[in-house]
């Protein structure tokens, strides 16, 4: 317990000159993380569920069962993947451009 007080906390951090701030390096890390754990989450859950819906609805109104919801979850599978595939893609290239930046001298 005493482990999660302390993560949830802002402690003070120590520098050389024994003058104590709090690091905000590591804040925004933890918001970039979380931020990209709940886009994909969003991505992969949000095409692949409306398609299922859309594939029970209908079944039941045109009586395909269960050839709707397979398709419709199939389609939302495949629609999540590309999803997730652009975000890694872009995540990688934005990488790879501050990473060029930043050894011209440019910005970070």
């Amino acid at each position: 317990m005493q482990n999660l007080t302390r993560l949830v906390k802002l402690e003070p951090v120590k520098k050389a000159n024994n003058s104590a701030q709090v690091s905000t390096a590591d804040i925004g890390v933890t918001k970039i993380i979380l931020g990209t754990i709940a886009s994909t989450t969003l991505r992969v859950f949000a095409p692949t569920l409306s398609l299922f819906a859309v594939g029970a609805v209908i079944d039941f109104n045109f009586g395909y069962k269960p050839y709707g919801m397979f398709i419709g979850t199939a389609l939302g599978i495949v629609i999540a993947a590309v999803l997730v595939y652009l975000q890694i893609r872009s995540i990688s290239t934005d990488s790879r451009q501050q990473t060029v930046d930043s050894s011209k001298g440019g910005k970070k």
